[in-house]
């Protein structure tokens, strides 16, 4: 398998985050594979990054990393568990992040010109936690409100992008 580091993540200590996912994943009655663990790895390296099944598929080698299926299966295992949460960045590519690093509570920015994801946190919508919270909503899927960033209004950007990147 492809080696990922194991250093400290921004939301803990790497370990102690991947025990807390392998005794998720357990619980809910799945196996915690060496897979499983590698793709926790990377989301655990960067909790705050956006990744498309593609992006985690090209950090492993060829030879040894988990393959496409494998990669899809994952996503879906640890989404089911409530250590993903998709996110819709306009793009048309499913994108994950990992859940655990307080995800209820934000939504995010994207500019359809550059594609540039930002994090906000709902404490600047008051009005749409209170109605989460009086609600007792689960939020599964978050948010995204779509736009154009400064740099691209400044450009002159207006145009949605056309990659998948």
């Amino acid at each position: 398998m492809g080696h990922i580091d194991e250093g400290s993540s921004k939301g803990g200590g790497t370990v102690a985050s991947l025990s807390r996912a392998r005794r998720n994943i357990e619980e809910h009655h799945y196996r915690f594979t060496p897979q499983r663990e590698a793709i926790c790895r990377v989301f655990l390296g960067e909790p705050t990054r956006h990744f498309a099944a593609e992006e985690i598929r090209a950090l492993f080698s060829r030879s040894d990393g988990p393959g496409p299926a494998t990669v899809y299966r994952t996503l879906a295992v640890l989404q089911d568990v409530g250590l993903l949460r998709r996110v819709d960045t306009g793009d048309g590519c499913a994108r994950y992040e990992w859940a655990p690093h307080d995800a209820t509570t934000h939504c995010h920015l994207v500019c359809i010109g550059c594609g540039a994801v930002q994090e906000i946190d709902w404490s600047h919508m008051p009005d749409l936690a209170a109605v989460l919270d009086a609600e007792d909503f689960e939020v599964t899927t978050l948010p995204s409100v779509f736009g154009h960033c400064r740099r691209c209004r400044e450009q002159g950007s207006g145009e949605m992008r056309t990659d998948s990147a």
